[in-house]
């Protein structure tokens, strides 16, 4: 559309982001917003999807994996793959890619998620509980499909 619907974080922009001089800690904090804001696009472009609006959808969804990837980047560059953020950024993909039905991709990012939760001694936590909720759902569907 026109833009008025935009969800604007700050003066955030992922993919103009230099983080080689940014500490440890801004980083992630940086990669909470993106994944956030990616994370409030995808229930948009659910939404939207509900309502029938299929190119508003897409468009969300697309802007939403965009925030994720541009997440991942910056958890790469800085050599963050080791964190409870990277865990929650490759969650966040799983999901993304589950409403994508792209099942194996799906399954692919929360298995990465459970890895990484599990080496920083995350799994006594709710966001673990519901990363195998989900992947319970992907191996689910990917049976249906077989």
């Amino acid at each position: 559309g026109d833009g008025s619907n935009d969800i604007c974080i700050g003066s955030v922009d992922p993919s103009a982001e230099d983080v080689t001089s940014i500490s440890n800690e801004g980083v992630i904090a940086i990669v909470g917003l993106v994944k956030t804001k990616g994370k409030l696009l995808n229930y948009r472009g659910m939404d939207s999807q509900r309502a029938g609006d299929q190119p508003a959808s897409e468009d969300d969804y697309a802007k939403a994996f965009e925030q994720y990837h541009a997440a991942v980047n910056m958890l790469k560059t800085k050599g963050l793959m080791s964190t409870t953020m990277y865990a929650e950024v490759a969650q966040e993909l799983s999901i993304w890619f589950g409403k994508k039905e792209q099942i194996e991709e799906s399954l692919r990012m929360g298995l990465e998620s459970k890895r990484t939760f599990e080496v920083v001694g995350r799994t006594q936590t709710t966001m673990y509980g519901n990363l195998l909720k989900s992947l319970g759902i992907s191996y689910h569907l990917r049976g249906r499909q077989s």
